[in-house]
Order: C-alpha cells, then structure tokens, then sequence
C-alpha cells in the first residue's frame, strides 16, 4: 500500500508539475497572443488609412471626400456646359442681328448712291437746260 500510495503521490506531483508547466506556458500563449491581437489591431488600423496631401484620412473619409469631389466637379461641368451654351445661342443671335444691320446698311449705301446719281443727273440736266435757255437769250438779243 506504501508502494501504491508513493506511486500516487509521484503520479500527482508529475501531474502537479505538468500542470504548472501548462499554466506557464498558457500564460506565455495568452501574453503572444495579446501580443499578436494587438499589432492585428494596429496593422487593421494603419491598412484602413490613406495617406492624402501628406495627411492620414480613414478609408471612409477618403472614399466620401473623393466622391464629394466628383459630384462637385461633375456639377460645376455641367454648369459650365450650359452657360457656354447660352453663350454661344446669344453670339449666333449677335451674328445675326450684325449681319442683318450690316445688310441693311450696304442696302441703303446703295441707294444712297443711287439717289445721289440720281440728282446728279436731274441737276446736269437742269444746268444743260438752264445753258441752252442761256444761250438762246444771249442769241436772241
């Protein structure tokens, strides 16, 4: 019974230190993996920024800025595009009205032209007539 009881007692003392062994080197694997969780944790961090103009943005913030972004470009395009159109629909009604005044003012040139050469004309004949009469008073006295 002696040699039974100093088997146990062996037995128990092994599992004892066995057990101490397992504590430590539990204690070792929960501080490597608190270890490993956090630079998890630090590495999930640094891969959910952005480095921007030298400054660290959040995936999320970068993401809402860029898209920000285009909607504002997108909208100042857009803007853009119509004004030019309007402005290109005022310069073709400009073009317009100047060629119609530019039309108009070879039109009344002309006739301008026509009218002086006209009178021109009314007034060679009234001198050609007023130098006959002339003539013919000069003759007949």
């Amino acid at each position: 019974m002696f040699d039974s009881l100093s088997i146990y007692q062996s037995n128990i003392s092994n599992l004892q230190s066995e057990l101490s062994d397992l504590k430590e080197e539990m204690t070792a694997l929960k501080s490597q993996f608190n270890s490993v969780q956090s630079y998890l944790k630090a590495s999930e961090e640094k891969a959910n920024m952005i480095g921007f103009l030298g400054i660290d943005m959040n995936k999320m913030t970068y993401s809402i800025f860029v898209w920000s972004l285009i909607t504002l470009m997108s909208l100042f395009m857009i803007i853009m595009y119509g004004r030019i159109k309007h402005v290109c629909h005022v310069v073709k009604r400009v073009k317009s009205a100047y060629s119609k005044i530019v039309d108009d003012y070879r039109n009344q040139r002309f006739q301008a032209t026509e009218n002086q050469m006209k009178l021109k004309r009314e007034l060679q004949t009234a001198l050609n007539k007023l130098e006959m009469v002339q003539q013919l008073e000069n003759h007949s006295n």
